[in-house]
């Protein structure tokens, strides 16, 4: 009898004990071998480099990370959500386009329960397609912010400005809507608005409208290579002119060095007017961000991106969540993430009302 209550606590304690050990598995979604490494490698080097950090262990035993590689086509996607399914995910850190994100998402169930989390897609209409869904790329608001804090200190927030909106896209109105909406009150500026649709022969037209009304300030919001090719555009179109106006570009437009590799010949044509937000920034003096990039460089032998920035920032984000959570299910997680507010490498940052983070955008 003593023998049967002792291999039965026995048992017991071996069941607890492996419960206690038992991992939070956490999907990661990118194609970091795909035709997009250059930008989904960093992207994944940056989750892996918050999970295996040796001087920040807090908890970080408790996770488990399962790379999905998803292609960027709709087979692709469709195969990671089945692989999502079922190895039963429920936290997820994926993808770098929003496409992806889109065909990811409606490749699942209307009523899977998970935690999402993408570092760099933008999209508001992903927002819509789970409850679950955050997005932790610099929100509108926090770009907007940050460009009109810039034209502020350089005493450039005066004169016409001209919005060049791409038309076709919810986050490119929007972020328009909150620059008219912070200047509203400023009587030394005037706005005027030119639209264009998404990849269409008009954009052109658009730019060359836009020039014409003789700004001093554009304000283009769109997606990073239609931007840029705004920008060639009216480099094109600015070459002899002397008095050029000051070019803002929302929606990220990349590290610098992305940037011009994109203008090629363009390049001697650049001139010092043009700003742009960025998400991220090496520049940044934080100790978060001091002790990422240093911590990146000896892990990978490189100097990290915006991209990886943004990998490491949605891991730490997620991570916090879960640990905050009693229960570990995507429900309370999401519930937390919610009203986060965390010290990540630009600064701190706090979940919006509508799961967009809010955050230091540096121009």
């Amino acid at each position: 009898m003593l023998i049967s209550r002792l291999l039965f606590i026995i048992c017991i304690f071996i069941s607890l004990s492996s419960w206690a050990k038992e991992k939070v598995q956490i999907g990661v979604i990118l194609d970091p071998n795909g035709r997009f490494f250059n930008i989904q490698k960093p992207i994944y080097n940056g989750i892996k480099l918050y999970f295996t950090d040796k001087q920040d262990k807090k908890d970080k035993k408790d996770f488990e990370i399962k790379l999905i590689e998803a292609p960027d086509t709709l087979e692709g996607q469709k195969q990671a959500s089945e692989n999502v399914i079922k190895n039963d995910i429920r936290f997820i850190l994926g993808h770098n386009f929003s496409s992806s994100s889109k065909m990811f998402l409606e490749s699942l169930p209307k009523n899977y329960e998970m935690t999402y989390v993408t570092p760099s897609a933008t999209s508001l209409e992903l927002l819509g397609l789970n409850n679950g869904v955050f997005i932790i790329w610099p929100n509108n608001e926090s770009q907007v912010k940050a460009l009109i804090a810039f034209l502020t200190a350089k005493n450039l927030l005066h004169g016409k400005i001209v919005f060049l909106t791409n038309q076709s896209e919810t986050f490119a109105t929007e972020m328009a809507k909150y620059f008219k909406d912070f200047v509203k009150n400023n009587k030394a500026i005037s706005i005027e608005e030119v639209s264009f649709i998404k990849d269409t022969p008009d954009l052109e037209k658009a730019v060359k409208a836009a020039l014409s009304k003789n700004p001093d300030i554009i304000l283009a919001t769109s997606y990073s290579y239609e931007l840029i090719t705004i920008y060639q555009m009216a480099l094109k179109l600015l070459k002899d002119q002397q008095q050029k106006p000051v070019f803002l570009a929302g929606d990220n437009v990349g590290r610098e060095s992305i940037f011009f590799s994109k203008l090629g010949t363009e390049k001697p044509l650049m001139y010092g007017n043009f700003f742009f937000t960025e998400g991220w920034s090496a520049s940044i003096q934080t100790k978060d961000n001091l002790k990422f990039i240093s911590d990146f460089k000896q892990a990978y032998k490189e100097d990290p991106s915006a991209k990886a920035a943004a990998g490491y920032d949605a891991a730490k984000l997620l991570a916090s969540a879960i640990r905050k959570s009693k229960t570990k299910s995507p429900q309370e997680v999401n519930r937390i993430l919610g009203k986060i507010s965390e010290n990540l490498t630009t600064g701190r940052a706090k979940m919006s009302k509508n799961r967009t983070l809010s955050r230091p955008v540096p121009v």
